[in-house]
């Protein structure tokens, strides 16, 4: 009995003993105005090396500590401390500045200008770095441009910066550091080490995603990346196991489009999310934050949740191998059984004939399909139904396919208005 007591011990005191071994940053990340002295020490004594430029340092590489580093501008430090054949995890943290953050340079040694695709046309941009002068530089806005860099939280992301490329002009998963400030609440700050892949069509302003799996922390990640959000926060998941955030661009509504400067609006998915959460009680959760790649601003993102097999355990119950998940691209994971039974033989049975109505309330949860439908219609979403729609089903124990709404930045456009009552979708007048 002695020995399995031990044993139990020595099982949960390892996790906790690993968790310790850190290298302490004084003072932590955050906002900044003037320069500072930055202190580095470690839990385990020995050798601590650090670097500056996104990369993670190790035993043999990153610069060796040796006293106070001192921080002018905004950085990003990365460090790792090593004693004899024990090692701590790296350890992140991003400085900012904002006065340096309003003149970030167009171009940044070492950081490809590329030309992106506008997505209209042939229409092409360089990408450059910089805030418009024409913005920073007058009176009007410069100084509600440095608060607005502090009115929502930041998302830090750092990594090396060839991975980095690698996978926003790619299509590869890549491990990378992932901080959430609050430049109000700084207590709230936290930092997570993840995935990083891309999410959307290659464009200058590229969508991509954050992979939360065992390969980066052995257990689940705790997190209030959405319990902090302005709405739904109460129903909000802060326990991921399996799951994948999308940093939404904003992509057709955003200035790095040129086909419609005059509806920039980076509200419209996000407010259709929020309304089906509140109409059905299911969606994807979502927040604003400000962007930076290994300190370098990025723009404005869309936090939101990916709808997958993660997305529909961690808000309705059970494990990822208990859902199914789908898309317009197809099944992403999960026995579709019950949902092709559905989309074929149930759909073309008679549902003025009372049992199958009641079938089909097996397979389709009628209400939330109602709910789905009718918040979707109600913003005349353009590129939908035959595109952007998602959904799935549970499958241990059985249950009926849910829709859940997504993309909806191309919508309340007058084209689909109506001067003769309720706009319905072409797709279902008939």
């Amino acid at each position: 009995m002695k020995k399995v007591y031990f044993s139990v011990v020595l099982i949960l005191f390892v996790p906790l003993f690993l968790f310790s071994q850190n290298v302490l940053f004084s003072p932590q990340r955050g906002f900044f105005s003037s320069p500072f002295q930055l202190s580095l020490t470690s839990s385990i004594g020995g050798t601590i090396r650090y670097t500056k430029d996104g990369s993670a340092p190790t035993a043999t590489s990153g610069t060796m500590y040796t006293g106070p580093i001192s921080i002018t501008t905004t950085s990003v430090i990365r460090a790792i401390a090593y004693n004899g054949t024990t090692t701590t995890a790296v350890m992140t943290h991003t400085y900012l500045f904002v006065d340096d953050i309003v003149k970030q340079p167009a171009t940044i040694a070492g950081w490809p200008n590329t030309t992106y695709a506008l997505g209209a046309g042939t229409a092409a941009a360089v990408h450059d770095y910089e805030m418009d002068p024409d913005v920073v530089n007058n009176a009007a806005y410069n100084a509600q441009l440095k608060e607005g860099l502090k009115e929502i939280p930041t998302l830090s992301i750092v990594m090396n910066k060839d991975d980095f490329w690698a996978m926003y002009d790619g299509e590869s998963e890549f491990p990378t550091s992932a901080e959430i400030i609050y430049p109000k609440t700084p207590s709230q700050n936290e930092q997570f080490n993840c995935g990083i892949e891309s999410h959307s069509h290659l464009r200058l302003k590229r969508s991509m995603r954050l992979v939360i799996k065992a390969a980066y922390f052995p257990n689940s990640l705790q997190s209030k990346i959405f319990k902090n959000a302005p709405l739904n926060s109460s129903n909000a998941p802060e326990v991921f196991t399996r799951a994948k955030i999308v940093l939404r661009a904003g992509n057709n509504r955003s200035w790095a489009r040129n086909w419609n400067p005059d509806r920039t609006c980076y509200t419209r998915d996000q407010w259709y999310r929020d309304a089906l959460i509140d109409i059905s009680g299911v969606g994807s959760h979502g927040t604003f934050m400000h962007l930076y790649i290994n300190g370098i601003y990025w723009g404005l993102y869309n936090p939101a949740e990916r709808l997958d097999a993660g997305f529909e355990s961690q808000n309705m119950g059970g494990s990822y191998a208990d859902w199914m998940a789908f898309s317009e691209d197809g099944v992403r994971s999960g026995d579709a059984t019950r949902f092709n039974y559905l989309n074929s033989t149930m759909v073309a049975k008679d549902m003025t004939d009372m049992a199958n109505y009641e079938e089909l309330k097996q397979y389709l949860d009628v209400t939330n399909y109602s709910d789905y439908i009718i918040g979707t219609w109600m913003t005349g979403m353009t590129d939908w139904p035959n595109n952007n729609y998602s959904g799935g089903n549970r499958n241990n124990p059985a249950g009926p396919v849910k829709f859940y709404g997504w993309d909806c930045e191309w919508s309340w456009d007058i084209s689909n208005g109506s001067n003769n009552g309720a706009w319905v979708h072409p797709a279902f007048r008939n």
